[in-house]
């Protein structure tokens, strides 16, 4: 059968593993930033709901925010709407890391 692991052991694990996700996560927007700005990258702009952009990014740190009993609440008015012109994958990237930090 699977080897037991303490809950401290375990606690580890998951920090390890969330620790890997952010510095792989770090290197892809690194290698993206490069990329576009050596303009080895197409942009893919469009209208971006920004509101679906930030509430995605939240859902992205639910599990690790809870973890940490902590509470990510965004301040907007939900019938604003805000739209604007721009590659949804970077605004989200660029959210990602505001919020990591």
């Amino acid at each position: 059968g699977g080897e037991q692991f303490s809950d401290e052991t375990n606690e580890y694990f998951d920090y390890m593993q969330i620790s890997v996700k952010r510095l792989n996560d770090m290197i892809f927007q690194i290698l993206n930033i490069n990329a576009i700005e050596s303009k080895k990258i197409n942009l893919n702009i469009g209208p971006v709901i920004l509101e679906k952009v930030i509430d995605e990014c939240i859902q992205s740190f639910e599990k690790s925010a809870k973890k940490k009993e902590i509470q990510i609440v965004p301040h907007y008015r939900m019938d604003m709407g805000h739209i604007i012109m721009a590659d949804e994958q970077i605004c989200f990237m660029v959210f990602q890391n505001l919020v990591s930090n």
